[in-house]
């Protein structure tokens, strides 16, 4: 299974779909104090406080001042299972690859990028790592 990490200075991972079969599975995410000396976050905070934001984006035109692109976005909220006590959190959220069209032309098109941020709500910074093990088929990470 593979991973990544994202804390208060990294809070963006960027993937990139190779296929329109291309498939991304958050498994579960666990949250690590990087600084013993300080206080961890408690699990109430990072329920109330925290979530990820999943992108799948497509460019159909760029330019110099102007961009179309095809977004879907959606978050992934924690929620808490009865008696849990640690940090961890058992997602299982599969993101599929999807195809579309673009205006009348039948010819389809798929999202060729994903990106998962990790969503602050209190605006304070945070001394932890969010580790987000996951499983992934026809993709890149960037």
């Amino acid at each position: 299974m593979n991973s990544f990490k994202l804390t208060n200075t990294n809070l963006v991972k960027r993937f990139l779909f190779d296929d329109e079969d291309s498939y991304f599975r958050i498994v579960r995410l666990s949250v690590h104090s990087l600084n013993r000396e300080t206080d961890k976050l408690k699990l109430s905070e990072i329920i109330s406080n925290f979530h990820l934001k999943v992108l799948l984006r497509y460019v159909v035109y760029e330019h110099e001042n102007y961009t179309d692109e095809r977004i879907e976005s959606f978050p992934i909220f924690f929620v808490k299972e009865t008696n849990q006590i640690q940090p961890i959190f058992n997602l299982n959220t599969l993101i599929k690859n999807k195809t579309f069209t673009i205006g009348i032309s039948i010819k389809k098109h798929f999202y060729n990028e994903l990106t998962i941020e990790l969503i602050n709500k209190s605006g304070k910074d945070f001394d932890s790592c969010f580790n987000i093990e996951y499983e992934e088929s026809k993709m890149k990470e960037t």
